[in-house]
């Protein structure tokens, strides 16, 4: 009886995990494809960048921009860190590990995609 209960839990555990990764996947799939997300995190690939370098490569409006941050430091596809430059105190975002691979994995993508165009084309 105690392993029944046991075996109960652990599917119960895996069933919660399951509709938990859907849920977020789902939510990262809802920010990636909002306009000017996939650049901002292309370039923070790049480098770690400010603020103004963001907007100027993005061209984002500011409310966007702002927007687009704050989702990605939610989803920890980028973090917020605390910089000094001429003495003064500022931050700068650099992608995360989670975010480095889900670029990683758009640009497979990306490339995979043109190399069937190009074999299209080639017929």
């Amino acid at each position: 009886m105690v392993i029944k209960k046991q075996q109960q839990v652990i599917q119960d555990s895996i069933k919660t995990f399951q509709v938990d990764l859907y849920q977020t996947m789902k939510e990262v799939g809802n920010i990636i494809s909002q306009d000017n997300t996939i650049d901002i995190l292309s370039y923070l690939s790049y480098e770690p960048m400010r603020y103004k370098k963001l907007q100027d490569l993005t061209r984002c409006k500011d409310n966007t921009l702002t927007r687009r941050l704050h989702k990605l430091l939610e989803y920890n596809l980028i973090e917020r860190l605390d910089v000094v430059d001429n003495n003064k105190k500022t931050h700068e975002y650099v992608i995360t590990e989670l975010g480095q691979e889900l670029i990683k994995f758009f640009r497979n993508y990306e490339q995979r995609r043109n190399q069937i165009k190009e074999k299209r084309l080639g017929e």
